[in-house]
């Protein structure tokens, strides 16, 4: 996929999924999954979307904000399963 080439909208909206799929897998204790959804999750937050041109618009400023909040916090989640 080329990520400079997919709307921004729907790279946040994907992301929401995988988020949402990593947090109920993790409060299940389903952590090889879980693990598995949260890296791509985050790389996607930190990989994908800050390709697209739109990244920096002041449109998409509350999901951007959101996006590297929960990539962080997720991140550490991850470090704490390994």
């Amino acid at each position: 996929i080329n990520a400079s080439l997919t709307p921004l909208s729907e790279h946040y909206a994907t992301n929401e999924t995988l988020l949402s799929l990593f947090s109920t897998l993790y409060e299940k204790d389903q952590f090889s999954v879980a693990y598995a959804a949260g890296v791509k999750f985050v790389e996607v937050a930190l990989l994908q979307i800050p390709q697209n041109g739109y990244f920096k618009s002041k449109k998409y400023r509350k999901q951007r904000t959101k996006s590297a909040v929960d990539a962080l916090r997720v991140t550490k989640l991850l470090g704490g399963m390994v």
